[in-house]
């Protein structure tokens, strides 16, 4: 596990210059807010030297202020959460002990387990299905467009850069992660890590 470092000082009024993959100016300076990387969440090259606020922890917040928490869409920031499930077992076990000679015992066990978990992943499928319209508008704000046929998210080649949103890259991936997310979630029953 990796921990972020405390924010510096200047954390608020971070800011970069978008390049190309040679490094070279392709804009004017723009808020540091989310690095910027490449699909699959790989940072670009050319922002090595760069500072970006998700490089950090926020900054304490000291009386009143407004945040980030919920974007226009009226969606919170997702929470920690967990899925419920309910496992079953059944199986053989046999154990024979044999007292060989005085102080001398010999054993041996053998069982054949068979561990299910029955309703798995439901919670995060529920969710994921029941707000994929939402997902799908956020990204769609931030100039991403989604791929109708494989569901899988980019930025916008139809909105010019000088006007994109700075998070276009990271709604992508994080619409994209979602999804990543849902698929590899195993439905239904499973047996001791395994497809029924």
């Amino acid at each position: 596990m990796v921990f972020r470092p405390a924010p510096p000082a200047d954390w608020a009024t971070l800011t970069y210059v978008p390049k190309d993959v040679n490094g070279r100016s392709t804009g004017l300076a723009q808020a540091a807010t989310t690095r910027p990387r490449a699909t699959g969440g790989v940072c670009l090259a050319q922002y090595a030297s760069d500072r970006f606020q998700d490089d950090f922890n926020a900054p304490d917040l000291t009386g009143k202020k407004t945040t980030k928490a919920m974007n226009k869409r009226g969606q919170n920031v997702l929470p920690a959460f967990y899925d419920l499930s309910m496992r079953t077992g059944h199986g053989l076990e046999f154990e024979v002990v044999a007292n060989l000679a005085k102080g001398l015992r010999v054993s041996a066990n053998f069982a054949l387990p068979k561990v299910y978990v029955e309703d798995v992943n439901s919670d995060s499928r529920k969710y994921i299905d029941s707000h994929g319209d939402i997902f799908r508008q956020i990204a769609q704000d931030a100039n991403v467009s989604i791929n109708p046929t494989t569901n899988v998210a980019s930025v916008a080649p139809s909105v010019p850069a000088a006007i994109r949103s700075p998070d276009a890259q990271a709604a992508a991936d994080a619409y994209n992660t979602i999804y990543q997310v849902w698929n590899s979630l195993i439905s239904g029953n499973a047996r001791r890590g395994r497809h029924r």
